[in-house]
Protein backbone atom coordinates (compact mmCIF):
# COMPACT_ATOMS: atom_id res chain seq x y z
CA UNK A 1 0.00 0.00 0.00
CA UNK A 2 1.23 3.69 0.51
CA UNK A 3 3.08 2.86 3.36
CA UNK A 4 5.42 0.76 1.27
CA UNK A 5 5.64 3.19 -1.29
CA UNK A 6 6.80 5.89 1.49
CA UNK A 7 9.20 3.46 3.07
CA UNK A 8 11.34 2.79 -0.62
CA UNK A 9 12.03 6.74 -1.46
CA UNK A 10 13.01 7.16 2.10
CA UNK A 11 15.33 4.45 2.34
CA UNK A 12 16.74 5.53 -0.86
CA UNK A 13 17.27 8.85 0.47
CA UNK A 14 19.30 7.54 3.82
CA UNK A 15 21.11 5.56 1.43
CA UNK A 16 22.20 8.28 -0.90
CA UNK A 17 22.99 10.78 2.30
CA UNK A 18 25.30 7.96 3.51
CA UNK A 19 26.77 7.12 0.29
CA UNK A 20 27.72 11.22 -0.06
CA UNK A 21 29.34 11.32 3.71
CA UNK A 22 31.34 8.69 3.00
CA UNK A 23 32.68 9.48 0.05
CA UNK A 24 33.26 13.24 1.22
CA UNK A 25 35.85 11.80 3.93
CA UNK A 26 37.73 11.43 0.59
CA UNK A 27 41.78 12.51 1.28
CA UNK A 28 42.04 13.78 -2.48
CA UNK A 29 40.17 17.46 -3.30
CA UNK A 30 37.54 16.78 -6.04
CA UNK A 31 37.27 20.37 -7.87
CA UNK A 32 33.93 19.95 -9.36
CA UNK A 33 32.52 18.46 -6.07
CA UNK A 34 32.16 21.74 -4.49
CA UNK A 35 30.65 25.27 -4.43
CA UNK A 36 32.42 28.45 -5.11
CA UNK A 37 32.35 30.65 -2.91
CA UNK A 38 34.03 33.43 -3.85
CA UNK A 39 36.42 33.94 -6.89
CA UNK A 40 39.51 36.28 -8.03
CA UNK A 41 41.99 37.23 -10.49
CA UNK A 42 45.50 37.92 -9.32
CA UNK A 43 47.70 39.98 -11.38
CA UNK A 44 51.59 40.19 -11.01
CA UNK A 45 53.41 43.27 -12.22
CA UNK A 46 54.74 41.54 -15.25
CA UNK A 47 50.75 40.97 -16.36
CA UNK A 48 50.77 37.27 -15.10
CA UNK A 49 47.85 36.27 -14.35
CA UNK A 50 46.19 33.62 -11.45
CA UNK A 51 42.83 32.76 -10.85
CA UNK A 52 41.67 31.55 -7.59
CA UNK A 53 38.42 29.73 -6.54
CA UNK A 54 37.39 29.26 -3.04
CA UNK A 55 35.52 26.60 -2.26
CA UNK A 56 32.94 25.82 0.17
CA UNK A 57 35.13 22.78 1.39
CA UNK A 58 38.39 24.94 2.43
CA UNK A 59 40.23 24.40 -0.19
CA UNK A 60 41.37 26.74 -3.18
CA UNK A 61 41.99 26.08 -7.25
CA UNK A 62 43.88 27.78 -8.60
CA UNK A 63 44.81 28.43 -12.28
CA UNK A 64 48.46 29.72 -13.61
CA UNK A 65 48.82 31.60 -16.00
CA UNK A 66 49.84 28.50 -18.09
CA UNK A 67 46.45 26.70 -17.30
CA UNK A 68 48.22 24.01 -15.04
CA UNK A 69 45.52 23.76 -12.23
CA UNK A 70 46.63 23.41 -8.24
CA UNK A 71 44.12 22.98 -5.40
CA UNK A 72 45.35 23.73 -2.19
CA UNK A 73 43.80 23.19 1.46
CA UNK A 74 43.27 25.80 3.99
CA UNK A 75 45.64 25.84 6.64
CA UNK A 76 46.75 28.04 9.92
CA UNK A 77 47.26 31.70 9.14
CA UNK A 78 48.47 34.52 11.76
CA UNK A 79 46.89 36.97 9.11
CA UNK A 80 45.10 37.06 5.84
CA UNK A 81 44.32 33.60 4.31
CA UNK A 82 46.68 30.73 3.59
CA UNK A 83 46.76 27.45 1.64
CA UNK A 84 48.88 24.67 1.29
CA UNK A 85 49.13 21.42 -0.70
CA UNK A 86 52.97 19.63 -0.65
CA UNK A 87 55.47 22.23 -1.76
CA UNK A 88 52.97 25.07 -2.61
CA UNK A 89 51.61 27.67 -0.27
CA UNK A 90 48.88 30.25 -1.73
CA UNK A 91 48.37 33.27 0.70
CA UNK A 92 45.96 36.03 0.20
CA UNK A 93 46.31 39.11 2.56
CA UNK A 94 44.42 42.48 1.65
CA UNK A 95 43.70 42.23 -1.86
CA UNK A 96 47.61 40.71 -2.81
CA UNK A 97 48.67 37.30 -2.75
CA UNK A 98 51.34 35.19 -3.47
CA UNK A 99 52.30 31.64 -4.26
CA UNK A 100 55.13 30.22 -3.39
CA UNK A 101 56.81 26.39 -4.22
CA UNK A 102 59.41 25.01 -1.53
CA UNK A 103 59.74 28.43 0.32
CA UNK A 104 60.45 30.76 -3.15
CA UNK A 105 57.47 32.94 -4.07
CA UNK A 106 56.80 32.30 -7.64
CA UNK A 107 54.39 35.02 -7.55
CA UNK A 108 53.43 38.07 -6.65
CA UNK A 109 49.89 39.61 -7.73
CA UNK A 110 47.15 42.35 -6.56
CA UNK A 111 43.32 41.49 -7.14
CA UNK A 112 42.11 42.55 -10.37
CA UNK A 113 38.63 43.11 -11.33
Amino acid sequence: GVRHLMIKPLAFLVASLLALSITACSAAPNPSSTSIIESGKFTSASGEVIRAEYREDQTVLLTLANGETKTLRQAVSGSGVRYVMGADEWWEHQGGATLSQNGTVVFSGKLTP
